[in-house]
């Protein structure tokens, strides 16, 4: 559902083809640009050399922004050899979903020469919409690179019960994904939910989920109720300050054989979605908060 390609920054020597990769990348198409090397944006500048003034400056004005689009990488990298050398050495170790590069010099099957792509090649097609098991490992790893990507990670499921295990689990599972391979810290879980039960069962069974979330993430649980005569409490969604995605049915897991279907928001729906919880004029009256720190070191 995510894909992480490795771009080759000689590829966006120019604003024609800059702007066509700009625009095909990001969360809401399901692909993010690798920051492979870490000094990619830098080599990307650098083979702006033979750039007018002014196509210059609208590539240095997307690169100040492109920032969203990118997904880090712990890598390593040979500075004796050229980039493609290394991508496909980096590949061998941890494989991208496909490397695009200017040629395909070692006929490498999952390098992608730049002025081939189109929408009719399988490796840079990506689908916004996919059905998977309802269970917490299959969830979790269909929105892995999301997650991974991400400082901020704010779970949205009306129907979030802390002492259901059909909760708990996949909560857990993308916690202990969003942890893996990261190049910086998460800074902010939220779950919002609506007001069910009482506070004392809302708060003494969040808090024993403490010894369940990897530390050191903490995670703040917040309730709402539906305002008169105002939008409803329903919808199903993960967001991030990069992209989101929604639940058909839910973030519970179900009995085996059941499926739920994810969709890919796009950044104008992620946006509503994430303005309607977090904004100064959230959509629904706010009740009650607790936060929970988690301490599981495995």
């Amino acid at each position: 559902m995510f894909y992480e390609y490795a771009i080759e920054p000689q590829l966006l020597s120019n604003w024609r083809d800059f702007r066509y990769y700009y625009d095909q990348m990001g969360a809401s198409k399901g692909k993010f640009i690798s920051r492979y090397p870490k000094q990619w944006k830098k080599l990307v500048y650098q083979s702006l050399g033979e750039c007018g003034d002014i196509e210059k400056k609208r590539i240095e004005e997307c690169l100040a922004s492109i920032d969203c689009k990118l997904l880090p990488r712990n890598n390593e990298w040979d500075a004796n050899e050229d980039w493609l050398t290394n991508a496909e050495a980096e590949h061998d170790k941890s494989p991208f979903h496909a490397i695009i590069a200017r040629i395909n010099l070692n006929n490498h099957e999952r390098v992608l020469v730049g002025d081939t792509l189109n929408n009719e090649v399988d490796l840079w097609r990506a689908s916004t919409v996919s059905g998977i098991p309802r269970c917490a490992k299959d969830m979790a790893n269909s929105i892995a690179l999301l997650l991974q990507a991400s400082r901020e990670i704010i779970f949205i499921d009306p129907y979030f019960d802390p002492e259901s295990s059909r909760f708990r689990k996949p909560l857990i599972e993308f916690l202990k994904t969003a942890k893996l391979n990261r190049t910086s810290e998460i800074t902010r879980v939220e779950y919002h939910l609506k007001e069910i039960h009482g506070y004392h069962y809302f708060n003494e069974n969040c808090n024993k989920l403490t010894t369940e979330i990897p530390a050191p993430i903490n995670i703040t649980f917040r309730r709402w109720t539906q305002k008169p005569r105002s939008e409803k409490l329903h919808d199903r969604y993960i967001v991030t300050e990069k992209g989101g995605v929604q639940f058909s049915v839910g973030l519970d897991q179900a009995n085996s054989g059941e499926t739920t279907n994810i969709s890919i928001l796009s950044e104008d729906l992620r946006s509503s979605v994430w303005n309607k919880y977090l904004s100064n004029e959230p959509a629904f009256k706010f009740i009650d908060e607790c936060t929970v720190i988690g301490e599981h070191n495995p």
